[in-house]
């Protein structure tokens, strides 16, 4: 708070809370309030005990007359008891008696000061105003009320004193400044009390009136504070990045969700262009604001981030206004909108796998027994006829597409398979095992890939055996299909123990993410797949190879969102693929159904 360090300034009160009883004694800001006084006290002793002297020395007098000796005692003895006042402060804590005491031993040492200059003549009767000033300062209405009494009494006291004779001024007969020797006893006294009582007033309300303002503007400060502590609190804790630009396009804020979306800090991008800090990526903020438009502006955009990530992101822009409805700049909301690309594309997939499915059912029922009975019938023509070299050759062409228009039908059945079959505890590395062994001994593996298994022997999901051979199968055909000229594959899993983290998409798949969560890995260093392709590998008939069909990903997609789960690829062109499947962990299935 501003007032926090004003050494004249009340502390910060809680406005819905009224501060204790002489709460204020006790805080720093008096403390300081009151060596200030103590500096001051000091500052005036010396001027005139340095004024005294040298008006004295240009008249010619003597440096020790008994005036001057007079004033030399009080000057030491203020000089004594603020050195005393230092050396008591930072042991006290309660403060009024401490406060009082000074006003009194300055009211005393004022009369005294009176006496030695003249008493009722002397000149110096104001002072017994500034003190009473500064006990209003300090202790408000009690302090200025209580030192006009005190000094109405030393001084109605000081002049009955002296009219009567029983104390006489060491100063000369002669007056200083005013002569009262004709006038009643009682004028002297009535004039300087009312002026003292007067002063007292005046200087209470004024430092009361003070006060007031102070609490006042310390508790809107209070609720300023607490107003800019709740919006940058909302703005931090927002789900969406939060973005502020100035007229000219210069970044004010930025939020700490706007710093995980792009992998910036605040400090790196506050004050600097929005166009330096995200090049590429136009939104046509010059023209929205010279447009003036009241509507927010929509905008989806791709954008790639300083570590290669691309980021798919919404933007919502509108005019940043003031109270006046005044143009002051331009606020941008956006949102990462990468994972819900990604799970829109898998739902349209899974509608046209679903699709197909059905597709698969019928065409398998209707194509399977012809085809068959085709492939039969060729077989025992063959057997049983003498055939010339080119109809042998036709006969030859005829099985062999017979049997690959059955592996189409094969692959399409799978798409028609029960949901929901029978499953059972299955130790994936036990499983990666028997399905490595067949791999190595089918045509697709050769002695230039090398096969690593990395699973853990303890993880274990709950799943089809025979649906899990087939994905693991899929997956490696995928990976030696890319690594045909030499290469590493490598199948591997994490989990909870191992510092694996559930990934977004999942929960919003399925709703949550405190289920405990299997990820298989299968990577290979093979050519890898192009961005533009990877988004349609999952896709029924999508290939880029010369043979297959391009189902053999649509079926590891299959079982895998059967089994409650989610798949994902990630690949860089050159350097390898790895599919990334996710299950739930054995016990896990009923949290995720």
């Amino acid at each position: 708070m501003a007032l926090k360090n004003n050494p004249t300034g009340p502390p910060p009160l809680n406005p819905n809370q009224a501060p204790p009883k002489n709460r204020v004694l006790a805080q720093p800001w008096f403390r300081r309030r009151l060596q200030w006084f103590m500096l001051c006290r000091v500052v005036v002793a010396s001027f005139f005990l340095g004024t005294a002297a040298i008006t004295h020395i240009q008249q010619g007098d003597s440096l020790l007359r008994p005036q001057l000796v007079w004033i030399y005692a009080l000057a030491v003895s203020v000089y004594m008891l603020s050195l005393l006042y230092v050396l008591l402060l930072p042991a006290l804590k309660d403060l009024k008696p401490f406060v009082c005491v000074q006003i009194a031993l300055d009211l005393l040492c004022i009369a005294l000061l009176l006496l030695a200059t003249g008493g009722i003549n002397s000149m110096f009767a104001f002072m017994f105003s500034i003190e009473i000033i500064a006990g209003s300062i300090l202790l408000y209405w009690t302090g200025g009320l209580a030192s006009a009494t005190i000094a109405s009494l030393l001084y109605s006291a000081m002049v009955i004193a002296q009219r009567l004779g029983i104390i006489v001024s060491p100063a000369s007969v002669q007056t200083l400044m005013f002569d009262y020797s004709e006038v009643p006893l009682y004028f002297p006294i009535i004039v300087n009390t009312s002026s003292f009582y007067l002063v007292a007033l005046l200087a209470s309300f004024l430092s009361n009136q003070n006060r007031r303002s102070h609490r006042t503007l310390a508790k809107q400060l209070i609720d300023i504070s607490n107003l800019e502590a709740l919006s940058e609190n909302i703005i931090q804790s927002i789900t969406g990045g939060l973005i502020t630009l100035d007229l000219q396009r210069r970044i004010v804020s930025f939020n700490r969700a706007a710093a995980d979306i792009t992998g910036l800090t605040p400090q790196q991008v506050r004050t600097r262009p929005f166009k330096l800090v995200f090049p590429g990526l136009e939104l046509g903020l010059r023209q929205f604001y010279e447009d003036a438009r009241t509507a927010p502006l929509r905008i989806e955009r791709t954008w790639r981030r300083a570590d290669g990530v691309e980021r798919f992101l919404g933007f919502s822009i509108a005019i940043l206004r003031d109270s006046r409805k005044d143009a002051i700049g331009i606020i941008l909301s956006f949102q990462d909108l990468t994972g819900f690309r990604e799970l829109q594309t898998s739902l349209k997939r899974m509608d046209r796998l679903a699709d197909m499915g059905r597709l698969a059912a019928d065409f398998a029922h209707e194509v399977r027994n012809p085809l068959a009975s085709i492939s039969g019938s060729v077989q025992v023509l063959r057997q049983s006829l003498r055939l010339d070299p080119e109809d042998e050759r036709l006969m030859d062409i005829v099985v062999r597409e017979s049997k690959n228009l059955s592996l189409l039908i094969a692959d399409f059945a799978r798409f028609a398979l029960p949901k929901n079959k029978e499953r059972q505890r299955l130790v994936i590395k036990d499983m990666a095992d028997e399905v490595l062994e067949m791999f190595k001994n089918s045509p697709e593996y050769n002695s230039t890939i090398s096969v690593v298994n990395c699973l853990d022997s303890e993880v274990i999901i709950d799943a089809n055996e025979q649906q899990f051979r087939q994905l693991l199968w899929n997956l490696l055909l995928n990976a030696a299909q890319a690594t045909r000229d030499g290469g590493r594959i490598e199948i591997d899993c994490r989990t909870r123990e191992s510092g694996f983290t559930c990934p977004a998409n999942i929960e919003r798949l399925y709703g949550s993410c405190t289920a405990d969560w299997v990820e298989l890995q299968v990577r290979d260093t093979g050519s890898g797949i192009p961005r533009n392709v990877i988004e349609r590998i999952f896709d029924p008939f999508y290939t880029t190879k010369d043979r297959g069909f391009g189902l053999g990903l649509s079926i590891v997609q299959t079982i895998v969102q059967e089994h409650n789960g989610l798949i994902m690829a990630d690949s860089t062109p050159g350097a390898g693929t790895t599919f990334y499947c996710y299950f739930p962990r054995a016990g896990a299935q009923q949290a995720i159904s």
